[in-house]
């Protein structure tokens, strides 16, 4: 059969690019998109999950599981054979406004784009969601594997508007449930598990080989400074932390007003903001 090269990647000589999503190439830009560090790898798949083709790989250095092998009627063959498993997912994470979910192979979508920066090592994709005809998001996914640190991975997902209102729920945490694709079932028996507002860890260990992975996640809401300081409500509630320094603060100006009464102080307002020009109005 007669092969022919067609060019379905964008050229760029530091960057791996795809422009719009193709199913048909779905699992070859899996392959393209994987990142490691020769310590942990992780192929290019979907963090939001993708009921369409997809072979999802997140695999350790030196995590491996065994199978038993029919007998062979050779002397000297190996009664099994061993082979690199599955582990957690760490870019775990769902998607949702009301009854939908996000799932690229069902969801209306546009706007894709890919990309690996083989300078930086980090993956982005980002695209439009259309929840609905009145509504849309922005939604654009980063995540890279560190060099220096070999056990240290990240993901940075980024959310906002681009019509209408959108309301969407995230569940985002650590997944040994994978299937192993030369199998049928996950390989790992989880042991224990554990999570928090900011924070999710797991511990499974190999059917066979009995291998023991842990894993723990910190999750960090919203990071924009100035979004923080100018959407208040949004800082309060992506993050805990702040809501719980703001309530504190507001406790401790009560305390301190309610004393104040008692001794017979007046709180008086003094202006905070000067009538002169200054900056570049000033003269």
């Amino acid at each position: 059969m007669g092969k022919y090269a067609d060019r379905y990647f964008q050229v760029h000589p530091w960057k791996i690019i795809e422009e719009g999503f193709d199913p048909d190439y779905s699992q070859v830009a899996e392959s393209i998109f994987s990142l490691g560090n020769e310590y942990t790898g992780l192929r290019g798949y979907f963090d939001e999950g993708y009921s369409g083709p997809r072979l999802q790989g997140s695999y350790l250095n030196g995590v491996y599981e065994r199978r038993m092998l029919p007998k062979s009627g050779y002397k000297g063959m190996l009664p099994f054979t061993e082979f690199m498993v599955n582990t957690v997912d760490w870019v775990y994470t769902r998607i949702s406004s009301g009854e939908q979910v996000l799932d690229l192979a069902k969801c209306r979508f546009s706007d894709f784009r890919r990309e690996l920066d083989l300078r930086t090592g980090v993956l982005t994709r980002r695209f439009v969601w259309h929840i609905d005809e009145h509504t849309a998001v922005e939604i654009c996914f980063e995540r890279f594997t560190s060099m220096e640190q070999e056990q240290l991975v990240g993901q940075k997902l980024t959310l906002r508007a681009a019509k209408g209102s959108p309301v969407l729920t995230l569940r985002l945490g650590l997944d040994f449930t994978c299937p192993h694709v030369s199998v049928g079932s996950p390989m790992f028996r989880p042991l224990s598990a554990a999570a928090g507002e900011a924070r999710a860890e797991i511990l499974a260990k190999t059917k066979e080989t009995r291998q023991q992975v842990w894993a723990g996640a910190v999750f960090h809401g919203l990071t924009d400074t100035e979004m923080r300081y100018r959407q208040r409500y949004v800082d309060l509630i992506a993050n805990p932390e702040v809501k719980d320094t703001f309530v504190k603060r507001s406790q401790i100006l009560k305390e301190i007003r309610a004393y104040l009464d008692e001794k017979g102080f007046l709180e008086v307002d003094t202006p905070i903001l000067t009538p002169f020009e200054i900056g570049a109005s000033a003269r």
